[in-house]
């Protein structure tokens, strides 16, 4: 989706964004991507989201529980940088970031002692 308050992108900004869209997506490494950017004209730092974690409803735009909670903003973007420069160099898209389903554990701490829903990363 275009935004009406951004500078469009010129055909290098472009050219990115259009890689960003053929890597998979930084959350849970479906494909295709989408392009979100983080701040709107800076094209280069936009993150490789799928349609559901970028646009649905528990995506970025929406109540953000799908994404891993241990991916940062800069993560993601660092993540997908990483990717396109894989791309354009043909190597192979390795994924060192592994898709984090919500998983249903027992937490214990000071209060703590039901079942919650949380983001568990597996090693």
């Amino acid at each position: 989706m275009k935004s009406k308050n951004s500078r469009p992108p010129d055909a290098l900004e472009e050219a990115y964004l259009e890689d960003v869209k053929r890597v998979p997506c930084v959350s849970c490494n479906k494909v295709p991507s989408e392009a979100h950017h983080p701040e709107q004209g800076l094209h280069f730092l936009a993150i490789a989201w799928c349609r559901d974690c970028h646009r649905g409803p528990d995506g970025w735009h929406g109540t953000r529980s799908a994404l891993p909670a241990k991916v940062t903003v800069m993560k993601a973007i660092n993540e997908t940088r990483r990717r396109v420069d894989m791309l354009r160099s043909g190597a192979p898209i390795t994924l060192m970031l592994e898709p984090i389903p919500p998983t249903k554990v027992k937490v214990y701490g000071v209060g703590l002692s039901s079942d919650k829903i949380i983001k568990q990363r597996r090693y």
